[in-house]
């Protein structure tokens, strides 16, 4: 069986950011609360020009003007995204709009014999698109085929909310193969999935003839509701006869007012989320501990700790150092401690890591504080965790994109430091709200440091131009 992977990776971040800095001095917030509390630097700000479908084509075109690919090879092309533009038509049609315009091949159709396709589940999106393409060129070994995935995403949140400081944007795409450059995929899925509702976009229904009484209200207009009926039944009848009359306009909605739409609702969907923060930590942490439960029942001997390098969804750049510390104390710390007679290894590792007596800790939840401020769980974290964090903290949230963001992070970060990677073992935590979380193994190949996108990473970062807070709330807007 030929090895299957990631064989090139590019990337597209908006040109504009925000300082934390900045972001924490108008909203109040201590600086060192999002900073060291949860390693953020800087937000990827979108202009307003800057789409998310915008966002996926570029990062598309870079992965195929870098790597020389033929569009025409392409046998799939999958978008994980939830920033969808359409309810029907995939984004990706939409981004491969710009990707044959920037090529030079527009209206030629090199995509023809290309699935196309958009996936949604929330951060997990993209992920999930990965593996399956890889199971679909794994399925014809020695075919040749080559599919592209790309996660892209505009993470927003309602301003001066507990999540506007966690915010980014983004996309990332991987180009999947035979005997792939940077990462060869395992095949072997840990899962873990429940229905929760700790992060959803609802579409939101308001009273059209409501919405009309309170518009009128905020204008300071004096009207009946019979008037308002009659006004709504005009705008509707309007829209009627401009259909009638234009039968195969595509577009005839276009110049229609609000009211016109039939019915006695109307439908919003927002791209700000409901969202609960602690409860979908405590969801990311539990679906993930299902996922490696999951793994190790089909890998005999398996231990988490055995995966070199950890590459996590990031919401905020420390979410994986954060959520990890109980995987850490049982498989890593355990076993230390408990290398022959059964003692209790809770009053142990407090002994060996933290020199507090057991006395002074009250519970696995305040177990878990000691050991994430011992020395020997932060020489973890930098070695194993610390790389993968390093763009996440200078983008925020990136959604479906964010963990394979990670990874070009952990290159770039490897590039930099003249370190080798190969043969090395990665585990990937990837989770998405709703609730699901996913384990794979990932092994790096032999020069996978010098990838092109991943080199020039952290340079793209730190020329992006920064903006002030009001221009940032403008362009919230």
């Amino acid at each position: 069986m030929k090895n299957i992977g990631i064989d090139a990776i590019a990337y597209s971040v908006p040109s504009h950011q925000l300082p934390i800095a900045a972001l924490a001095e108008a909203r109040g917030i201590a600086y060192a609360k999002l900073n060291v509390g949860l390693g953020l630097e800087a937000m990827a700000v979108c202009s307003p020009e800057e789409t998310v479908d915008g966002l996926a084509a570029d990062a598309i075109v870079k992965l195929i003007q870098q790597n020389g690919i033929d569009p025409r090879d392409i046998g799939k092309m999958y978008l994980g995204t939830e920033s969808a533009l359409d309810g029907a038509k995939p984004t990706m049609t939409y981004a491969l709009n710009h990707v044959e315009r920037a090529l030079g091949v527009a209206g030629e159709n090199v995509f023809q014999n290309t699935d196309v396709v958009d996936m949604t589940f929330a951060c997990i999106a993209a992920f999930d698109a990965m593996l399956l393409c890889a199971d679909w060129i794994r399925c014809a070994p020695g075919a040749g085929r080559v599919a592209i995935v790309v996660g892209a995403d505009i993470a927003k949140y309602d301003l001066e909310s507990s999540g506007e400081y966690t915010q980014g944007a983004g996309a990332v795409a991987v180009l999947l193969k035979e005997d792939p450059r940077i990462l060869v995929l395992g095949e072997t899925v840990g899962v873990g999935m429940k229905s929760e509702m700790d992060f959803y976009k609802p579409l939101r229904v308001f009273n059209k003839l409501q919405a009309l009484k309170d518009a009128a209200s905020l204008l300071g207009v004096s009207v009946s509701e019979h008037e308002l009926q009659a006004k709504i039944a005009e705008a509707e009848a309007h829209r009627a006869s401009n259909i009638a009359q234009n039968p195969t306009q595509l577009n005839v909605d276009a110049d229609q007012t609000l009211w016109s739409i039939p019915g006695k609702s109307l439908k919003v969907n927002r791209t700000e989320p409901v969202f609960d923060g602690y409860f979908s930590n405590e969801c990311y942490r539990s679906r993930l501990e299902e996922a490696i439960a999951h793994y190790a029942e089909q890998v005999s001997g398996w231990q988490v700790s055995d995966w070199e390098t950890w590459i996590f969804h990031q919401p905020y750049a420390f979410q994986g150092r954060r959520m990890s510390v109980r995987f850490w104390m049982q498989s890593v710390l355990k076993p230390l401690i408990l290398q022959g007679d059964a003692v209790n290894w809770n009053e142990m590792g407090l002994a060996v890591l933290a020199d507090k007596s057991w006395d002074a800790v009250e519970g696995d939840a305040d177990l878990e504080k000691v050991i994430a401020k011992s020395a020997a769980y932060r020489a973890f974290v930098a070695q194993a965790i610390a790389p993968g964090e390093r763009a996440s903290a200078q983008l925020g949230n990136l959604y479906t994109g964010s963990v394979l963001m990670s990874l070009c992070s952990v290159l770039a970060d490897a590039h930099e430091r003249g370190l080798n990677l190969a043969n090395r073992r990665a585990g990937f935590f990837a989770y998405g709200s709703g609730s699901k979380g996913k384990v794979v193994e990932g092994r790096f190949v032999a020069g996978c440091e010098t990838s092109i996108a991943a080199t020039s990473l952290f340079g793209d970062l730190s020329s992006r131009k920064e903006i002030d807070f009001e221009t940032y709330v403008r362009w919230h807007a």
